[in-house]
């Protein structure tokens, strides 16, 4: 593809732990696509400011390393998780860590909610959210195994989390939905622009399958594609009529949600870990994930004109 310059926003902020290999480090970028994070070998953190590429270091978790990141929207926080349940929240502009937190059983997956008051962390057998400044648990759900992705809803009044089945939490009527999908183990999850469904990306003996649920009094499932892989990232558009789905084998997809049509694919030789549409959602932004010899990178495609860029 042709090279492309392109400025871009991200309009969803989630983390998760990437991949089992121990080296393949956690990432994170925030709403507006200005901050992004990862995990140094060490365990340390670096936080980068991508206009600027100004790098900042923070101690992190070492020498453990954190197995989940999160950056709040407006890209002041940030949040690191190990699998013992230590959680760290940080100040990035000061690198002050602000508080420790534990939930037990170990923490796999973070995500702030739109305005960074509440942080959510999925772990073995347990959610939980804690309010991100004070450091106080305001809501815990019990799970059957281990929860690898989160998603808040955009007025942060609904919580999803998946650990192989779905799980959408009202925060505010303590209402529980779950909901299992027929042929597929559901491994990541992102809500809609409308906070009215969520997507699902799953996999099963070959292929991994995306499906949008519909939240009622239950959860109403409608297929929307596949990929030749296990589906890791997930991301709507700001509009909510096209999707997109990543694999760790580098294979992209777009679709559109009133249709059900297959818009565009894209391949890479990348493992994608993230997906992000820019505000206008002319453009689509992955984050790769980071292994043993190299730091994480940006992928983006230009969908209108059919160009991409890497950095």
């Amino acid at each position: 593809m042709t090279a492309l310059c392109l400025i871009w926003t991200i309009p969803t902020c989630r983390s998760q732990s990437i991949s089992p290999d121990e080296y393949v480090r956690a990432v994170a970028v925030n709403t507006n696509g200005t901050v992004r994070a990862e995990v140094n070998l060490d365990g340390s953190l670096s936080v980068t400011e991508t206009s600027s590429q100004t790098h900042t270091q923070l101690a992190g978790l070492r020498p453990t390393r954190a197995f989940a990141l999160g950056i709040s929207p407006n890209g002041k926080l940030l949040a690191a998780a190990d699998n013992q349940g230590n959680i760290q929240v940080w100040d990035i502009s000061t690198r002050r860590l602000i508080h420790g937190i534990f939930q037990p059983d170990g923490v796999w997956s973070l995500v702030f909610d739109s305005q960074g008051r509440q942080l959510a962390a999925g772990g073995y057998k347990l959610v939980c959210v804690w309010d991100a400044i004070s450091g106080h648990e305001l809501h815990n759900w019990p799970i059957r195994d281990t929860s690898r992705s989160l998603s808040f809803d955009p007025k942060g009044k609904w919580l999803a989390a998946v650990d192989s089945v779905l799980h959408v939490w009202n925060l505010d009527r303590n209402q529980s939905l779950e909901a299992k999908a027929k042929d597929s183990e559901i491994v990541s999850v992102a809500f809609s622009p409308d906070g009215r469904a969520v997507a699902t990306g799953g996999y099963g003996v070959s292929t991994g399958t995306v499906q949008l649920w519909k939240i009622g009094d239950v959860l109403a499932d409608t297929t929307v594609g596949v990929l030749p892989n296990r589906v890791e990232a997930l991301a709507f558009s700001p509009d909510g009529k096209k999707i997109s789905a990543g694999s760790p084998t580098g294979t992209v997809k777009v679709w559109s949600i009133p249709s059900g049509g297959e818009l565009q694919t894209m391949t890479t030789n990348d493992y994608i870990a993230k997906l992000a549409f820019s505000r206008g959602g002319r453009t689509l932004v992955a984050v790769t994930g980071p292994n043993l010899n190299g730091k994480s990178a940006l992928l983006s495609w230009d969908l209108q004109a059919g160009k991409g860029d890497s950095r």
